[in-house]
């Protein structure tokens, strides 16, 4: 079953979409911050990321750009509350797609599911 890593500092963001995903199937891990996110990401087998661009201390950028630098081709999902920081310089970094606050959660379920099954 693939797993799936959300980091978001916002709970309820964190809460439906751990529930979304695992109902889906999914192994779902969820961390508030992007420190403990790399940790995980650098220890652990995931198969795809979902991350909050704005968060306190290691963002969501940072994380991306570490992911970047060791060459990996991991599927990642961007949230962000503000339009302005979807803009392309993310998309650049290898994102496969950016989404606003609030989004879809049917929408980003289905991007999941092709995200992985472009990657299997």
């Amino acid at each position: 079953m693939p797993t799936v890593l959300v980091i978001d500092d916002d709970l309820m963001v964190r809460e439906v979409l751990h529930d979304v995903l695992e109902s889906a199937g999914f192994d779902v891990q969820v961390v508030e911050d992007g420190h403990r996110g790399l940790k995980i990401l650098l220890d652990d087998q995931v198969d795809l990321l979902i991350v909050d661009l704005e968060m306190p201390g290691v963002g969501g950028r940072e994380v991306i750009q570490e992911l970047r630098l060791r060459e990996s081709t991991l599927p990642i999902i961007a949230l962000t509350s503000f339009a302005r920081a979807a803009l392309s310089d993310v998309l650049e970094m290898g994102v496969s797609r950016v989404y606003v606050k609030p989004f879809r959660v049917k929408e980003l379920l289905e991007v999941v599911e092709t995200s992985l099954a472009g990657a299997g």
